[in-house]
């Protein structure tokens, strides 16, 4: 089968050589009239030939891609695709950014003072120290035992109920109930009861403690202010953060300062950070649960806030 293929392949071109050889031994004249036929027979099969040359050299010419240029081109899409993640991711921290500014600039509005003006209060603190556990109690039963004796001694002179953290000033110094109580930077807690000569503590953690707090947390900006709640102690040795929004940012590790009002110290103090932070499904606001900064059950001294007038707003007069 494949010899008769080759063979009928091998006319065509037996029969073109035969042509020439006719028009080569032929009489000028008789070649002169054969070869216009001829050249009008070929002349299909050389435009086919020119044709075919043409695209060969086309394709040539053509720029071809490897394997190894498929690949780069890959590479590159794919770097593309993670630069337009990265730029949505950036977007939205952009506007979170903006919004937490928008915040600040909407609650954190100081005002500024007058220049010459004098606060008629100003802060003063009072230096305290914290009784041990065994040296109150021990104080609670001597006075106890006195005043069952006679009636010299003034039970109101120092503090004997509940089981709080004693200090060694009272109403002499100028210790009132509600004052507020500091351990460096860290709030403390609260004057709870005042003797004469002694004062109880409502520590921070104490169920009954309630104060303004305000979240904020570190940046290379400085420092952001948050929104502002209402911190309570959880009867145990944290503290709760309610009445903050859902709608706001709240994050593990923010810090939790105390709200500055009149007269009070001209920084906010700190309470600690958020430890917990769940907003459960449906909720009008987060659940927050804070670490107190100062160490509770290992105080040795501590200041009491006090408010007094202002000397030179005094002189002044």
């Amino acid at each position: 089968m494949r010899q008769k293929r080759s063979h009928i392949a091998i006319w065509p071109a037996g029969l073109l050589c035969l042509g020439g050889l006719v028009l080569a031994a032929s009489p000028a004249s008789t070649a002169a009239a054969l070869r216009s036929p001829f050249r009008d027979l070929l002349r299909p099969g050389q435009r086919i030939l020119v044709d075919v040359q043409q695209r060969v050299r086309d394709w040539q010419s053509a720029p071809q891609f490897q394997a190894e240029e498929y690949a780069e081109l890959e590479k590159v899409r794919q770097d593309l695709a993670s630069a337009e993640l990265r730029e949505r991711k950036l977007l939205a921290e952009n506007a979170t950014l903006q919004q937490e500014r928008d915040t600040l600039q909407a609650e954190l509005r100081i005002p500024i003072a007058k220049r010459g003006s004098l606060p008629l209060v100003v802060p003063n603190l009072l230096s305290a120290n914290v009784l041990s556990k065994k040296t109150a109690d021990h104080l609670r039963q001597a006075v106890a035992i006195d005043v069952g004796k006679r009636d010299a001694v003034d039970p109101l002179a120092y503090v004997l109920d509940g089981e709080q953290p004693l200090l060694d000033q009272g109403a002499t110094t100028g210790i009132e109930a509600g004052q507020d109580v500091y351990s460096a930077r860290n709030v403390i807690g609260r004057v709870d009861t005042v003797g004469r000569w002694t004062s109880s503590i409502r520590l921070i953690t104490d169920p009954e403690y309630q104060a303004l707090a305000r979240l904020a947390r570190k940046s290379d900006r400085g420092m952001l202010w948050g929104a502002a709640g209402r911190l309570e102690g959880d009867g145990a040795a944290h503290c709760r953060l309610r009445s903050i929004e859902a709608t706001q940012l709240v994050s593990v590790g923010d810090l939790v300062f105390s709200v500055q009002g009149d007269g009070a110290l001209p920084h906010p103090m700190f309470y600690g950070r958020v430890i917990e932070a769940e907003l459960r499904p449906g909720a009008v606001e987060w659940d927050i649960r804070i670490e107190p900064a100062g160490k509770l059950d290992a105080l040795r001294s501590v200041h009491v806030l006090r408010q007094s007038l202002n000397p030179l707003r005094m002189m002044a007069q």
